[in-house]
C-alpha cells in the first residue's frame, strides 16, 4: 500500500493500516474549523447588508424612538458577530499554526466566544420587532416591542463556557503530565 499525500501532510501509512495520522486530523480539523468562520462572515455581511437596506426606510420617514433602538442595537450585533469572528479566528489560527489545544490563550479566548453570544443573546431579548408592511413600498410600522429569547445563541453561548472549562482542565492535566515526565 502506498500512502497518500496532500499538501505535504500524510493521509494514510502503511503501517496504521490506512488509518490517518494524527497530522491530517488536525487538518480536515482546521478546514472544518475554516468553513466555520466563512460561514459567519458571510452572515456578518448579509445581517450588514439586511441592516444597509433598511436605514434608508427607516431615516427617510423621520425615525422615531424605537427605530432607532432597533438600529443601535443592529449595528451593536453586528459589531458583536464582527469581533467573535476575530476571535474564533484566532481561536483557528492558534491551532493550525501552532498546534495549540490546551493553554491560557486558548481557553481565554474560549470564554471570550460565550461571553460574546450571551451578549447577542441580551441583544436579541432588547431589539424591537417590526412587522412588514402590508402594501409594497409603505413604511414599516414598529410593533409593540416584544422581546426574543434566541436559545440556538444561548445554547452556543453555554457551549463555549463549557469547552473553556474543558481546554481548562486539559491544560492542567497536561501541566501535571509533562512534570511527571
Amino acid at each position: 500500500m502506498v500512502s497518500k499525500t496532500l499538501r505535504g501532510v500524510q493521509l494514510c501509512d502503511d503501517r496504521s493500516g490506512g488509518n490517518p495520522p494524527k497530522a491530517s486530523r488536525r487538518f480536515l480539523l482546521v478546514g472544518m474549523l475554516y468553513i466555520m468562520c466563512a460561514m459567519l462572515g458571510v452572515g456578518i455581511a448579509a445581517n450588514a447588508w439586511v441592516l444597509a437596506a433598511i436605514v434608508p426606510e427607516l431615516v427617510g420617514g423621520g425615525t422615531s424612538a424605537v427605530e432607532q433602538r432597533y438600529m443601535f442595537i443592529s449595528i451593536l450585533n453586528i459589531a458583536c458577530d464582527a469581533v467573535s469572528l476575530s476571535v474564533f479566528l484566532s481561536f483557528v489560527l492558534a491551532v493550525g499554526r501552532r498546534a495549540e489545544f490546551f493553554s491560557v490563550p486558548q481557553t481565554t479566548r474560549l470564554v471570550a466566544l460565550g461571553a460574546l453570544n450571551a451578549a447577542g443573546t441580551l441583544f436579541g431579548l432588547l431589539m424591537p420587532t417590526f412587522s412588514p408592511p402590508a402594501i409594497p413600498g409603505a413604511a414599516m410600522m414598529a410593533t409593540a416591542v416584544m422581546p426574543e429569547l434566541d436559545l440556538a445563541s444561548l445554547m452556543l453561548s453555554v457551549t463555549f463556557f463549557a469547552l473553556a472549562g474543558a481546554f481548562e482542565y486539559g491544560r492542567i492535566l497536561q501541566e501535571d503530565s509533562n512534570g511527571i515526565l
